[in-house]
């Protein structure tokens, strides 16, 4: 009888699709069964929000860490700050994709104290800890041995519930200054690849987003052939260094640039641009990889940082010069034009702000020291100003100073020096011959009085007197001879790669330009770190130190009616060093060439 009053209740339950509570006796786990993927059997009512569930049984979590050195020593709590809420997190484990660091030392004493320091912010962590050397970990030789006698391998790779990983190392040879793969980590990162084809999933990390690199450069060139070995499988990639987020495809697989975690930046309140402290928390689902960037109380989607969007925000401005001209004997008039092009989906606002205008004789012949201009979606604003200027202070230009604001925040600020020439009037050498380098000394690049802070740079070594077939020049108990090179696309010399990149040295690049007449020009100089210049043997402005601060540097070259021998003497500090020269040619008529014909 019991029996057949429950019956109808039952049946009622069924029809509504729901199931019955549990026998009386039994416990809730053996009612909801102990599937470890797919959607559980809920007990009747459950509120739910209905949405796929995961099928996957081995579903895990990691973290990424961004850079922590390459400046911000101020920055010790924001890292503090990520470890504790990882640890809260509870991921199966967490990578690190390098700079952990200051590096820059051979002064063993100073790397223990460096890594101690780390070690002692780091081992809060509650969860397992990987990592890969950075540029600023392995900087030089003693570096990179101090890494494989203290923490093993600087390359390596496990599975994983799965997945394969291989963290590379992108500083493993060091050659002018560059660090690279090398052909033995190449081969067995393929030979890796080969062995595992069946992981559900492929993550890939280094310290350099190599792919990011020039088609020249050899590091570029290795990572395409470890990039062909993953063929059709799905991965991901993830690499640090740049400080700033940026999230790309390649085919069709996302490639992620990651910002730091405590590394110097300067953050930007448009999360668009990718300059804001993250770790990177992953989830992986089946072949699936869910990715996430969490800064202190955000988390944001992974597509955050789009290429779109930054690429349009960092074309926003431009600034083009007007060709100076002679208005009478030793007065020029100049000027430039800014153009402020929105490609972004919302209104935009740019305001540009001069200053300096009446130093070294410069006046405002037309338009104001501040404009604002407002930018709708698909538009563009151009300002123009125009100044008269002494001949001789031509290069002593104002400083122009544009804040964009995005929703109303501020997007970015820029300072510059006003532009002196068009893009158009500026050729590049594309040839030089270059020797060094030669020993220097201590240097403050930014001294008064460089000639007492540098007494060194002033000394002349013989490559100042120009080029001679077969000359030879002491450096130390070495000798020296130039060797040709060639500038990049874009006019750049790197010397690493030439001769070599050891810390407070020298090197000299030497050109011919021929001129039709005696005339004085000017050069745009971008360099790293600092630089004279000479001509025809004579040091330019008394033997200026030029540096690239907010702009090229403009460098009067007085030229007379043959071929002229221009020398760029080039100081290095440490780490990559290089420049380009750009001389203003309106009239086309220069000739150039590695050394005078």
């Amino acid at each position: 009888m019991r029996y057949l009053r429950i019956l109808p209740i039952l049946t009622a339950w069924l029809a509504l699709g729901c199931t019955p509570p549990p026998p009386a006796g039994t416990s809730p786990g053996e009612s909801l069964g102990a599937a470890r993927g797919g959607k559980p059997e809920f007990t009747l009512q459950t509120p739910l929000l209905e949405r796929p569930w995961t099928a996957d049984p081995d579903k895990f979590s990691f973290i990424i860490l961004g850079d922590r050195r390459g400046g911000g020593e101020e920055n010790w709590p924001i890292f503090d700050r990520a470890v504790e809420e990882m640890s809260l997190l509870n991921p199966d484990f967490v990578i690190m994709v390098g700079d952990l660091i200051p590096g820059s030392t051979e002064d063993t004493a100073r790397l223990a104290t460096q890594w101690e320091e780390f070690w002692r912010h780091a081992n809060a962590l509650r969860v397992p800890f990987l990592y890969l050397p950075g540029n600023h970990d392995v900087t030089n030789p003693l570096m990179l041995r101090w890494w494989k006698e203290k923490y093993g391998r600087t390359y390596y790779a496990f599975l994983y519930r799965g997945c394969h990983f291989l963290a590379l190392n992108t500083e493993e040879l060091r050659q002018g200054g560059r660090g690279s793969f090398g052909e033995e980590q190449v081969r067995w990162a393929i030979a890796e690849l080969e062995r595992v084809k069946g992981a559900r999933h492929t993550f890939i990390f280094m310290h350099k987003p190599t792919w990011q690199d020039r088609p020249e450069q050899h590091n570029r060139e290795e990572w395409q052939q470890i990039e062909a070995t993953l063929g059709d499988r799905k991965y991901t990639v993830f690499a640090g260094h740049r400080h700033n987020l940026a999230v790309q495809w390649r085919d069709n697989r996302r490639y992620f640039v990651l910002s730091a975690t405590g590394a110097g930046l300067r953050p930007s309140e448009v999360k668009e641009l990718g300059a804001f402290h993250h770790y990177t928390y992953v989830s992986v689902d089946g072949d699936s990889a869910h990715v996430a960037f969490v800064e202190p109380g955000s988390v944001w989607p992974p597509d955050v940082a789009g290429e779109e969007f930054k690429a349009a925000a960092y074309r926003l401005v431009r600034m083009e010069a007007h060709l100076p001209r002679e208005l009478r004997p030793g007065e020029m008039a100049t000027g430039f034009v800014t153009t402020v092009r929105n490609d972004l989906p919302d209104t935009v606002s740019a305001t540009i702000v001069l200053s300096g205008t009446g130093a070294h004789g410069w006046q405002l012949a037309r338009g104001a020291d501040s404009t604002t201009v407002t930018v709708p979606p698909g538009s563009r604003e151009q300002v123009e100003l125009s100044f008269l200027a002494p001949r001789e202070h031509l290069p002593e230009r104002p400083v122009v100073r544009i804040t964009t604001r995005y929703h109303r925040k501020e997007l970015y600020s820029l300072s510059r020096l006003a532009p002196l020439f068009p893009d158009s009037a500026l050729r590049s050498v594309p040839e030089w011959e270059v020797v060094g380098p030669f020993p220097g000394g201590p240097m403050v690049l930014d001294a008064p009085d460089p000639r007492a802070a540098m007494p060194w740079l002033f000394d002349v070594r013989g490559p100042e007197n120009g080029w001679m077939s077969g000359a030879m020049f002491r450096a130390g108990d070495e000798e020296r001879t130039w060797r040709t090179a060639r500038a990049d696309d874009d006019g750049r010399l790197d010397m690493g790669p030439v001769i070599g990149a050891p810390r407070q040295a020298l090197g000299y690049a030497l050109c011919g330009v021929w001129s039709p007449t005696n005339r004085t020009v000017y050069a745009a100089l971008d360099v790293d770190d600092c630089a004279q210049v000479l001509v025809n043997g004579a040091p330019v402005e008394a033997g200026r130190i030029y540096r690239s601060e907010g702009g090229p540097a403009f460098v009067p070259l007085p030229l007379e009616a043959q071929w002229n021998t221009v020398v760029v003497k080039i100081v290095n500090a440490g780490g990559n060093w290089g420049f380009a020269l750009r001389v203003a040619d309106a009239e086309g008529d220069l000739r150039f060439a590695s050394r005078p014909e």
